[in-house]
C-alpha cells in the first residue's frame, strides 16, 4: 500500500520500505513507533501518512515519544543542564502531543502512547544498560560504530555553527560525549524492548551504524522475529506522472 499526499503544488507517494519481504505477517501484528520530537517527518502530512500506513498494516502499536532522550541534544544547544534540561525536554514532548493530537486521533488500531521516561526509569532499562555498557567495552565493532557516529555528529554540529574544530576542541569533546551517551541510551532502550512482543520497529529513516550493530548482534541473535526495522519510502512525483524523483528519509 502507498498513500498520495499533497504539500502545496507537490505530490508525494508514501509507503513502507523493506516491508513486503516480511509477508505473510504474523497475526496479530504489533509494532513500536519511536517519535523524534522536532523532526519534520514526525509532523504534518508525512506523519499523517505514517498513521494511515499503521492503520493499514498493523493490528496494534505503541507510540514511543522520545522526548527525554533529546535532553542530550538540548544540552548542546543551550546552557541548560541537569533537571532544567529534563524539564525542557518533557515540555517539548507535551507540545508535540498537543500539536499532533488531531493526527494521532486518526489511529483506528489499538494504540498506547508512552513517554521515554517510562522506559528510562524502569528496571528493564537498568538491566539493558548494564549489558550495553559491557557490550561497548567488549565488542570492538559496536564501540567503533558508536565512536564514528558520535564523532561525525559532533563535527557536523560544529560545522553547522561555523566553528573550527581545531579552535573549539573543548566544545567538540562536549558534543562527542553527549552524542555517545545518546547512542548508549538509545541502544539500551531498544534492547530493553526485547520480549515485549513488538514484531516491527517503524521509524522513517534507517538506523544509524551503531543501532544496526545492536540489531544484528544482540536483537537478531536472541529474538530474530522481533523489532524488525522498517522505514518510510517517499517519492516526489513530478508534474508528468511517469517522472518520479526519490527522496531519502
Amino acid at each position: 500500500m502507498s498513500i498520495l499526499i499533497r504539500d502545496g503544488e507537490t505530490t508525494f507517494r508514501v509507503g513502507l520500505k523493506n516491508f513486503s519481504q516480511h509477508t505473510p505477517l504474523p497475526k496479530p501484528t504489533r509494532c513500536i513507533v519511536p517519535i523524534s520530537v522536532g523532526q519534520s517527518y514526525h509532523e504534518g502530512k508525512i506523519f499523517e501518512a505514517s498513521i494511515q500506513l499503521l492503520n493499514h498494516h498493523f493490528d496494534s502499536c505503541v507510540i514511543m515519544l522520545c522526548d527525554l532522550l533529546q535532553r542530550h541534544t538540548y544540552q548542546m544547544e543551550s546552557s541548560l543542564v541537569g533537571f532544567a534540561t529534563n524539564d525542557y525536554a518533557v515540555r517539548e514532548g507535551d507540545a508535540w502531543l498537543m500539536r499532533n493530537k488531531n493526527i494521532l486521533s486518526q489511529l483506528n488500531i489499538a494504540c498506547d502512547i508512552r513517554r521515554w521516561s517510562e522506559q528510562l526509569y524502569s528496571q528493564t532499562y537498568k538491566t539493558a544498560r548494564t549489558e550495553i555498557d559491557a557490550f561497548y567495552k567488549d565488542n570492538i565493532q559496536y564501540r567503533l560504530s558508536v565512536d564514528e557516529v558520535a564523532s561525525n555528529f559532533a563535527r557536523r554540529k560544529l560545522a553547522a555553527n561555523k566553528l573550527d574544530p581545531e579552535q573549539h576542541g573543548g566544545l567538540l569533546r562536549k558534543y562527542y560525549e553527549l552524542s555517545t551517551e545518546y547512542l548508549k541510551e538509545e541502544s539500551s532502550v531498544r534492547y530493553s524492548w526485547l520480549g515485549d512482543g513488538y514484531d516491527f520497529h517503524f521509524y522513517p529513516k534507517p538506523d544509524n551504524l551503531a543501532m544496526k550493530v545492536v540489531h544484528k548482534q544482540l536483537i537478531v541473535s536472541e529474538h530474530p522475529q522481533e523489532l524488525i526495522p522498517i522505514n518510510l519510502k517517499v517519492k516526489k512525483i513530478k508534474h508528468h506522472a511517469e517522472q518520479k524523483q526519490s527522496m531519502e528519509y
